[in-house]
Formats: structure tokens, C-alpha cells, sequence
């Protein structure tokens, strides 16, 4: 009976561990869960960073949009100004010995009137809207090389008439020098007299500023690209920190369309057309990563000599074998596009103003776009 006892209390202590196939099994489960709460984990921490992001692009996109369609609500007829301040911004274009009385008739004539000009990346428009004070000259300006050192110090009479101009580098026209122009939309606001100051500063281009001139390019500098006529460094570099320079880096494609109320075309001369378009359509694509690169990457200065890492990382991302298919899966990836259609209250006053009610055509759009509330922008957001 002993015997037996103690043959039933080492079995039962025998059952009382776990086997290997036990533990194997235990270890297989936590495993498992393990990494479904990692899975879980990393789902979470990425939508939560996506949903950031689009968070950003979208107030980012919104702003843009916003201050477009603010200078365009501001374009501005300057023959609507008083006779005495076209008089002083006549004087202070034409540089002519003549009496007062002939250089503010003749100058009346030559100031802009609802300038626009665009293209499908690029916009210029005379905008109407209170100019931030001139700050005082100091001396250390002058060798500063910004561009308020350039310009002379002068009594501005027009303050408030603005010229903005819009520019947009796509990433494939970037250069490698350091003097390129840096990728994605510039916002430049200038006063009107220092924008014709800038462009006919240079003696080498011999701008001519008579009456002819004016009169048929309208101060010279709206008809050519502005940002391509200076230097890049100026233009960026200078102005990086001045509150009229915007650079959206994270915008990596623009595109501008103008309708005159039938068809859509891809660029616009308010001078040569004789009218401003009914409607202007701008889409937007980002790439907030990038963005936030270049961002980062102008604020801290690159080493001139490339480190041995860097050469490594160039030779292996040139390796088309083992890079195939993240170049694959990048080609795939879809950005986001922001787009707005703007309506002109401008160019409606204007249409209204040139035709009779009994001229215009009932069916037309333009008639259409003015029965409608052309207050409204009209926004249409596509996510990714």
C-alpha cells in the first residue's frame, strides 16, 4: 500500500509542470498577440501622423488660397485715383523736363488700369490694399545686399497700390548652384514705384522710360517675369525674413487657368485682351514632406565636401536593382490636390458696365455667372 501511495503522489507531482509542447505553445500565442499589439500600435501612430498631415496641408492650402483670392478682390483701376496722386506717380515714372500741367496729363495715361497678367505658373496683378510702413534706412543696410537696400530713398506717393506677383519653380527646373531659385510658389508683394524701380535700375539693360514705352508695355516690368530679371540669391536669400516674401516649399505643382465666361485658356493679358477674365482657377499639389525637407534644409548650412556616408547613400540609391520597386511604389503614391475657382467682382462690374442689358446673351455663361452670386468662391478639396 506504501508502495502505492507514493506511486500516485510522484505521478501526481509529475503533472503538476508544464511539457515542452506546452511552452513552445505559450511562447507561439504571446508571440502572436505581441505582434498584433504592435501592429495595432503602429496603425494608430500612423493615421494619427497622416491625419496631422492632411490637417496641415489642408489649413496650408487654404491660406494660399485665401491670400489669392484677397489680391485678386483687390485688383485696382488707378485712373480712379485723385488728379494730385497721378500727377505725383506720373512724375515719378516719366523723369520729363516738362511743366506740370503736360507731365500729369501725359502720365494719366500711361498708369496701369485693372492689371492682370498670368500664365499657367506664374501671375501679376496691380492690387489696391494699405502697405505695410517703410521701415527707417539704417547704415549697415547698405551692405547687407537686401533689396530695400537698393532701392533709393525716395517719398513714395502710392503707398497703397501694390504689385503681387506670384512665381512657381517646378522641381526639375531647380538648379545646382547655389544662386537657383528655390522649389515651389513665391509671393512677392512690392509697392508699384519700387517694382518699376527694380526693373529699370540696371544701366546694362538700358530700359527706356518715355512715354511710347509706358504706354505699350506698361512700366516694363509686368510684361517679363520680375524673379528671372534679379538675381536668385536676392530674391531668396535677402528676403527670406522680409514679411512681403512668402515661400511655399511644400507646393510642388501650380497651375493657373482663366476664363472669360466660354472657354478656358492657359494665360491671360488684361492689356492686350482689353478685360479681366470672369473666372480664375487655381489647383494646388502638395508634398508636406518635402515641404518640411526644404524648409529644414535652408536653415541649416550643407557641408561643401560630401561625407563618406553621403557618397554611400547616393551610390545606393543610383543602385536601380535594389531601389526598383520604391521607385515603383513612389510612382503609385497619389498627392493631394487643392483646387478653387475664383469669380472677378471686377471683371462683372466691368462687363455690366461696357453692354446693356438687352445686348447680353441670355444663354451665355457669362450671363449666367452674373445672375448668380458671384460673392461666392466656389472651393472643391480632394483628399488623397
Amino acid at each position: 500500500m506504501l508502495t502505492r501511495a507514493n506511486k500516485i503522489s510522484e505521478a501526481a507531482h509529475r503533472r503538476g509542470g508544464f511539457t515542452l509542447i506546452e511552452m513552445l505553445m505559450t511562447l507561439l500565442l504571446s508571440a502572436v498577440l505581441m505582434a498584433g499589439l504592435w501592429n495595432l500600435f503602429t496603425s494608430y501612430t500612423r493615421l494619427f501622423d497622416t491625419g496631422q498631415r492632411i490637417a496641415a496641408e489642408s489649413r496650408l492650402a487654404r491660406a494660399v488660397l485665401d491670400q489669392i483670392s484677397t489680391d485678386l478682390s483687390g485688383l485696382v483701376d488707378v485712373t480712379q485715383l485723385e488728379t494730385s496722386q497721378k500727377a505725383a506717380l506720373a512724375g515719378a515714372i516719366t523723369e520729363s523736363t516738362q511743366s506740370s500741367s503736360s507731365s500729369s496729363s501725359s502720365g494719366i495715361s500711361t498708369l496701369p488700369q485693372y492689371r492682370l497678367t498670368g500664365t499657367s505658373n506664374s501671375l501679376r496683378i496691380n492690387t489696391f490694399k494699405p502697405g505695410p510702413p517703410r521701415p527707417p534706412r539704417e547704415e549697415d543696410e547698405e551692405e547687407s545686399g537686401s533689396l530695400s537696400s537698393e532701392l533709393e530713398e525716395a517719398e513714395f506717393f502710392a503707398p497703397d497700390l501694390r504689385v503681387v506677383l506670384y512665381d512657381f519653380t517646378e522641381p526639375e527646373e531647380e538648379y545646382s548652384s547655389d544662386d537657383s531659385l528655390p522649389t515651389g510658389l513665391i509671393r512677392r508683394e512690392l509697392d508699384w514705384q519700387s517694382a518699376l524701380m527694380l526693373n529699370s535700375d540696371e544701366e546694362d539693360e538700358e530700359v527706356a522710360l518715355d512715354e511710347d514705352e509706358l504706354t505699350s508695355d506698361d512700366q516694363k516690368f509686368l510684361s517679363d517675369s520680375l524673379l528671372n530679371d534679379m538675381e536668385p540669391y536676392e530674391i531668396f536669400a535677402a528676403d527670406l525674413n522680409n514679411d512681403q516674401f512668402l515661400w511655399i516649399p511644400e507646393i510642388i505643382e501650380v497651375e493657373f487657368r482663366y476664363s472669360d465666361g466660354k472657354t478656358w485658356s492657359e494665360s491671360w493679358d488684361s492689356q492686350f485682351r482689353n478685360a479681366l477674365p470672369v473666372l480664375i482657377e487655381i489647383s494646388l499639389e502638395f508634398d508636406y514632406e518635402k515641404g518640411l525637407d526644404a524648409r529644414y534644409a535652408s536653415e541649416v548650412e550643407e557641408s561643401a565636401i560630401p561625407t563618406e556616408d553621403e557618397i554611400a547613400a547616393d551610390e545606393e540609391a543610383l543602385d536601380p536593382e535594389e531601389n526598383l520597386e520604391t521607385l515603383l511604389n513612389d510612382g503609385e503614391e497619389e498627392l493631394p490636390q487643392y483646387r478653387r475657382v475664383i469669380a472677378l467682382k471686377t471683371a462683372f462690374q466691368n462687363s455690366s458696365a461696357s453692354s446693356s442689358s438687352g445686348e447680353s446673351e441670355p444663354g451665355s455663361a457669362l450671363s449666367r455667372l452674373q445672375s448668380s452670386d458671384s460673392d461666392d468662391d466656389f472651393d472643391e478639396e480632394a483628399s488623397e
